[in-house]
């Protein structure tokens, strides 16, 4: 049943036949029995055999199952509907043939795995590769054209595992693992002993045991690791003690919630110039209370990974298959580099991951301007691209103020609390004459998800009732909305 159909052949048709030159003999003789052997019989069998593929070929009645099932001929074009905590592999492909199609369909109340029954075989190109089915997501697999692997045809839901899919979006719970989105940049932040976010979004860094002499916490776009060239870096770090670095990455609850119950795997890629070998240790938390990260217990925590030294050589560092258990209120991960007393290194990362897999899958860089998106998720920033970079517009209140509207282009996980300005200088608002008149304040006043309303300070120039204008007059202008982040 569901075997691809296959042709069938008349066998015994005109089989032995009588001679055909008019001679008068017994084999000449018209009988039934001739006639049914040689023909009716003959048409009777093969019609039969067509039927019988036919009803073979169509049949694409759903089968069900709730354990893990290895997909074989009989299964193509038959939805495998899965009710369970069930693993689907597909059949080998080479064994399955040209033109086979497998399709799965996740009845389950938890996301399920589709991998391939054979090692070296593709999917989508990678081998090894496998698909993470969500509840009621169900996905179409087609015999290559080489036939040593698979081709997703059709998907319903996003991918959380292969690569080369549009919905790699929701196949890391890491945003900017990649460490593509500096908005902060090119501000300098120094290294301290307190959690500070540098130029790279989302992750913060410090050094959580001994004493800083120096370093800062930057973004390199020529770094050796990693496909892009871009990593978080702490550049020029001089310790002193038994100095422990961190980096740290918070996952927001409400995408926390998918790892609930699941076992994820984590990784990055590492590389350091200290000399020698230096362990690294991932340590998984998870806060008390949803999004207040004041206190946390400890999910679970790795094993010392060593990584030899060599700035350009990178090293993947991996915690695999760990049971996260109830993670609902959010995710704190932590790496942490046991330098000890160093004397101006420099230690990068980049391809922050974290799967819900027992093993990692293959790295997959989301475009710039989808992290970006994600990224002003936490932090809204205006970033000046001219000396003449528009913000906003709004009225003046006063001969020395006015209110002007910000409007997000993604709206932050909470309403912005601060704003941190990178000269008051950089920016500035028009008379009604439109001459432009140099700020000497900048503030929130009122803030919600939507927009935020700026109080921009002049000496005078301005009328109240007047329409006015902000920009940027700095191409350094930088407004930075502060208090989303976790």
């Amino acid at each position: 049943m569901g075997n691809k159909y296959t042709s069938t052949l008349p066998t015994g048709y005109n089989a032995a036949p009588p001679p055909d030159d008019g001679s008068q003999v017994a084999a000449d003789k018209v009988t039934w029995a001739t006639i049914k052997t040689k023909l009716s019989d003959v048409l009777n069998t093969w019609a039969t055999a067509i039927n019988t593929a036919l009803l073979a070929a169509f049949d694409f009645s759903n089968s069900f199952t709730s354990v893990s099932y290895t997909t074989v001929a009989g299964d193509n074009l038959r939805p495998i509907q899965v009710t369970g905590n069930a693993t689907i592999s597909l059949g080998d492909a080479a064994t399955m043939g040209a033109g086979y199609r497998a399709i799965v369909v996740n009845q389950f109340t938890s996301s399920i795995t589709v991998n391939l029954a054979t090692a070296g075989n593709t999917l989508n190109t990678v081998a090894n590769g496998s698909l993470k089915l969500g509840p009621g997501n169900a996905a179409e697999f087609g015999v290559n054209q080489a036939v040593n692997g698979y081709v997703i045809l059709a998907y319903s839901g996003f991918d959380q595992t292969t690569p080369a899919i549009v919905n790699a979006l929701n196949r890391r719970g890491i945003i900017n693992g990649g460490c593509q989105v500096a908005q902060r940049a090119p501000t300098t932040i120094s290294l301290t002993t307190s959690p500070l976010y540098g130029q790279v979004d989302q992750f913060a860094a410090w050094a959580s045991t001994g004493a800083v002499s120096a370093g800062t916490i930057t973004q390199s776009l020529t770094s050796a690791i990693g496909r892009t060239g871009a990593s978080l870096k702490l550049a020029s770090v001089t310790l002193t003690g038994s100095a422990v670095l961190s980096v740290r990455h918070r996952i927001e609850s409400k995408n926390a919630l998918r790892f609930k119950n699941q076992n994820a795997s984590f990784a990055a890629q590492c590389s350091h110039d200290v000399g020698s070998g230096v362990n690294y240790t991932f340590i998984i938390r998870k806060p008390t209370v949803a999004d207040n990260y004041g206190a946390t217990t400890v999910i679970s925590t790795s094993s010392a990974i060593s990584v030899p030294t060599g700035i350009g050589s990178a090293t993947q560092v991996k915690f695999e298959n760990v049971a996260m258990g109830d993670c609902s209120n959010g995710i704190e991960i932590e790496l942490q580099v046991a330098s000890g007393a160093i004397t101006t290194k420099n230690f990068e990362f980049t391809e922050f991951q974290l799967d819900d897999l027992s093993a990692i899958s293959p790295f997959e860089y989301l475009p710039y301007e989808v992290e970006l998106a994600r990224c002003q998720r936490y932090l809204p920033a205006f970033n000046s691209d001219s000396t003449n970079s528009q913000i906003g517009s709004g009225q003046a209140i006063s001969n020395t103020g006015a209110i002007v509207h910000y409007d997000f282009f993604v709206e932050p996980r909470i309403a912005p609390t601060g704003i941190t300005v990178s000269n008051v200088t950089h920016f500035s608002v028009t008379d009604v004459s439109g001459t432009t008149l140099a700020l000497t304040n900048l503030t929130i006043v009122l803030t919600s998800k939507k927009r935020v309303a700026l109080n921009a300070v002049v000496a005078s120039g301005l009328l109240a009732g007047n329409a006015t204008r902000l920009s940027a007059n700095n191409a350094s202008g930088q407004l930075l909305m502060t208090g989303a982040e976790l």
